[in-house]
């Protein structure tokens, strides 16, 4: 990726240079056409919208609430104002924040919450391909990479996340697996500490992105890393660079791990797995016969998505089944990396079938994952790069073997396109609607456990209320992270807020802290002494929050000084 980014700059630093010398570059002229086809794929989005889905309502909410949120002047929103009718929602402790700060930017330029995720959407498309292009040039040659990157981009796993399912975040980790994939073997392949660095940068970028994704892509590195050496020393590298990811993206992680047990996590289902196997509901999904009347249709007839993941995997396969053969037929796993792609494919393939089962149970927490169909993801990024690999070594074996086997890989990758493109033609319209869920009731695992959500999610709850005493109140700002009211208590009396408590609310009477709890429904709570009073509320850090700060805040100068030492005991080539 480094190598990737100096020609770039080196090529645009250099006096005098030919324009049409930079633009013939193929790291430019790769760019240009990833970026025009990732154009080309969001035509539908930007005509019709975001698919009115539920990952669609939910990302359209928490948007909107980080970006009000940013324009209050908070730099690193975690108390979001508009869901649960106005009570607020702290998602965004544990939601990765780095898209948001995405669509936030162009919200900037668009004014419209709508078009920045479509946007955002875009670039992330775009930056997938750029990245699977870099991964690939660790062995490929410029037009084999970028027949990588072309299938990568057009998977029908990717097109799935986002024209069915519009899981934004999902969406943005085919972006960071891949430059994870790439440091790893940088590493291992005796890469200096700067290699190091990228790995750090690249793994940290990924937790703060998708937390499921990057779990998932640390079960296979192991593999993976087995597979491209046995020298302990670049092991340990790596495994820094990895802790060091950790430390960076620490801003996010250590509240996600510290404070877990604030909100109904526990409510994700840990047999929800068990139902949702890939292959083995394929034949009952196509079936002609009706259902009985009254009966309600299985999981897999509900939802297409599901649909297009099994075809997806099927795809898939058989993609795989004709590459393996070609590869091992040809000798050309004498390559660790082909090797450690070729396994850590195989290993996501299996992880959607209930052949893994025993892998789910085992694997402490796998179950968070829900839907086995998400290791497609580390699965299309073998299968863009062992196809491309696969498809150049058939074009180069003579006689009739070239057309049979470049034809049949063809074929293969013609019918994951048409899987996609399929994903698209289903696409659902209705964008409108998505804006009125704004202020909707949070997912359950990000409800906070003293809430009582089922008494207390009517839409008119008054901003503030005296529950008991004598009191008038104005409220001067009664949403958001940081809220005041004017109080004019004739008596001591007990103010509810619609506004949910949770730890980090601090109150202050005329700027002295007071004691702050929740009501039986679980709304913040304060007795206020009687007089006039200025009250403010504030969502401040607790110590995990700003524990990750500092964590987050020290490895970045750990990250620094180790690129300043390995910047200046490198040979001067290397940095040429």
């Amino acid at each position: 990726m480094t190598r990737w980014m100096t020609v770039l700059v080196t090529s645009l630093k250099k006096p005098g240079q030919d324009p049409k010398k930079i633009f013939r570059h193929p790291a430019v002229t790769s760019s240009l056409l990833i970026f025009g086809l990732a154009t080309v794929v969001m035509m539908p989005i930007f005509g019709h919208g975001l698919p009115p889905v539920s990952d669609a309502f939910v990302h359209y909410r928490w948007a909107s609430g980080f970006i009000d949120a940013l324009g209050e002047g908070s730099l690193y929103p975690r108390w979001l104002g508009n869901p649960n009718s106005g009570a607020g929602s702290p998602a965004m402790l544990y939601y990765p924040p780095l898209p948001f700060y995405i669509y936030a930017a162009f919200h900037l330029v668009t004014g419209n919450v709508l078009k920045a995720l479509a946007l955002g959407s875009w670039l992330a498309l775009a930056l997938s391909g750029i990245t699977m292009y870099v991964f690939a040039r660790s062995l490929l040659s410029h037009r084999v990479s970028l027949l990588a990157a072309v299938i990568y981009l057009l998977a029908p796993y990717h097109f799935l996340d986002l024209f069915q399912r519009a899981a934004l975040s999902e969406f943005w980790a085919f972006v960071w697996v891949p430059l994870v994939l790439y440091a790893v073997h940088r590493v291992t392949s005796g890469g200096d500490w700067r290699a190091v660095t990228l790995l750090a940068a690249a793994y940290g970028l990924l937790l703060l992105t998708h937390v499921l994704t990057a779990f998932a892509t640390t079960l296979i590195l192991p593999i993976y890393v087995v597979f491209l050496t046995r020298d302990w020393r670049r092991m340990g590298k790596t495994v820094f660079g990895l802790a060091l990811g950790v430390g960076l993206s620490a801003i996010f992680v250590a509240p996600l791990v510290l404070e877990r047990d604030y909100v109904r996590l526990h409510r994700i289902h840990r047999e929800k797995f068990t139902k949702s196997f890939l292959i083995e509901h394929l034949p009952a999904a196509f079936k002609a016969d009706p259902l009985p009347p009254g009966q309600r249709p299985e999981f897999f007839y509900q939802n297409p998505d599901y649909l297009f993941a099994e075809a997806s995997v099927v795809s898939f396969i058989l993609l795989f089944a004709l590459i393996s053969i070609l590869i091992w037929r040809w000798q050309q796993t004498e390559s660790g990396l082909v090797r450690a792609i070729w396994v850590v494919t195989l290993f996501s393939l299996l992880m959607t079938t209930r052949l893994s089962e025993p892998i789910w149970r085992i694997i402490p927490g796998l179950y968070v994952m829900q839907f086995p169909f998400r290791w497609l993801l580390p699965a299309s990024i073998g299968m863009a790069f062992l196809s491309a690999a696969a498809f150049s070594l058939a074009m180069a074996r003579p006689g009739r073997s070239r057309n049979a086997y470049g034809g049949a890989i063809v074929l293969l990758l013609a019918l994951n396109l048409v899987v996609a493109t399929f994903s698209v033609v289903r696409q659902q319209r209705g964008e409108q609607a998505i804006p009125k869920e704004v202020s909707g009731l949070e997912v359950p695992e990000y409800r906070p456990r003293s809430w009582n959500y089922k008494d207390s999610r009517e839409s008119n709850i008054e901003a503030i209320a005296v529950s008991s005493g004598e009191a008038s109140v104005q409220a001067i700002d009664a949403s958001g992270a940081s809220q005041s009211y004017a109080i004019n208590a004739v008596t001591d009396s007990m103010l509810g807020f619609r506004t949910l408590y949770f730890p980090g609310w601090i109150a202050r009477l005329d700027g002295k802290p007071i004691k702050i709890g929740p009501s039986e429904q679980g709304h913040i709570q304060i007795l206020i002494e009687a007089g006039e009073h200025l009250l403010t509320l504030n969502f401040e850090d607790t110590w995990p929050r700003r524990a990750g700060k500092l964590i987050s805040a020290l490895c970045v100068l750990v990250t620094l000084i180790i690129l300043y030492r390995a910047r200046e005991s490198a040979p001067a080539g290397m940095l040429e």
